[in-house]
């Protein structure tokens, strides 16, 4: 526990002294893997709601692209963050902060989750599947079902609706990629390649 404390806190306590962007990087994202719970997709509506409306660190449609791009990129959706870290970065001060930023949100992000891991996962596994600690458990689950629904609220405000009025080529799009995952055999990666060619013809096209 010692040892785990020094290597987050330490670091944490430096970046916030030295304050700035990467002061900011490192107390938000601390703070959202603090007080989240659900995985990714319940932490990904706070992180999008702060960097977009709070620090102006990218625009909506950048976090809807870090989205698309976290969904079709192997590795775990929280890497998102490491792309807001960039982007922060690189609004702040060009590559190398760009590339600071995106290690401090990815520092920030994971020590404090794998320290709760080592230090918690004994515990977890003592608890019984029923009683106070069990049900609260349940409930939080319940709760992050509908956190997740507000991540779908945020990316199908930004990409359904289009100059204030609906985006028939998104719709059109979203519900031919559905009927085909759920009438065809065509597996994930073949439906997420039509997708992207039909998106990157219609943005050659204009």
């Amino acid at each position: 526990m010692a040892v785990g404390l020094l290597l987050w806190l330490a670091p944490l306590a430096a970046l916030i002294a030295y304050g700035g962007v990467p002061g900011d990087l490192a107390w938000f994202f601390t703070v959202a893997a603090l007080i989240t719970f659900g995985g990714a997709y319940a932490v990904l509506p706070f992180v999008a709601s702060a960097a977009v409306s709070h620090f102006h660190w990218l625009t909506s449609g950048q976090m809807v692209a870090g989205l698309g791009l976290g969904e079709t990129t192997p590795g775990p959706l929280i890497l998102v963050n490491t792309f807001v870290g960039y982007l922060a970065g690189q609004q702040a001060g060009g590559t190398s902060m760009a590339l600071a930023g995106a290690a401090i949100a990815t520092y920030a992000t994971f020590a404090p989750s794998f320290l709760f891991i080592v230090l918690g996962a004994p515990l977890i596994e003592r608890i019984p599947d029923r009683g106070p600690v069990a049900d609260a458990l349940t409930a939080i689950t319940i709760a992050v079902v509908g956190v997740v629904a507000g991540l779908a609220v945020f990316v199908g405000r930004h990409v359904l609706i289009r100059h204030g009025g609906p985006d028939l080529f998104a719709i059109g799009l979203a519900a031919a990629a559905f009927a085909l995952l759920r009438l065809s055999r065509l597996d994930v990666v073949p439906v997420v390649a039509i997708c992207a060619a039909a998106g990157l013809v219609r943005q050659l096209v204009g």
